[in-house]
């Protein structure tokens, strides 16, 4: 992201948690195609088109969940979304406790405290990431 707006600054440190091997690409080079025309080329454009579309998605999605005011509300537009993408009332989110209320951007005991009220009220049950949509509004 921050190769194609070398005028941006990074507000953020890159820290690698392990030894690793830092490659760097001429931008310019990489999105013109060559004179050759190779596919290997082509497919690098590809993936990153792709994966800048997903990004975009993801962050799309996520700001629709943290629309919301309470902590309810946003649970059940994440959880409303789960279902669609799994088509089934029933499905693993693939965060912790602590992850999904990062995620939501709410304190991780208020998010405990009203999945607790949620299964209390009927409209969710649950067992560790596991998750079910009993009554939908």
């Amino acid at each position: 992201n921050f190769a194609l707006t070398p005028s941006s600054e990074l507000f953020c440190d890159v820290v690698a948690t392990e030894k690793s091997e830092i490659l760097f690409f001429e931008i310019k080079k990489l999105l013109t195609t060559c004179a050759k025309n190779c596919p290997y080329h082509h497919r690098i454009i590809y993936n990153l088109f792709k994966i800048t579309a997903m990004k975009n998605l993801n962050l799309s999605a996520r700001m629709m969940h943290i629309a919301p005011k309470t902590i309810r509300e946003r649970l059940l537009s994440y959880f409303g979304e789960q279902a669609v993408k799994n088509s089934n009332l029933t499905f693993s989110v693939p965060f912790s406790r602590q992850q999904l209320a990062d995620y939501l951007g709410v304190d991780r005991s208020a998010m405990s405290n009203e999945l607790s009220k949620m299964a209390r009220d009927g409209l969710i049950s649950y067992t560790k990431n596991e998750f079910t949509l009993n009554a939908i509004d």
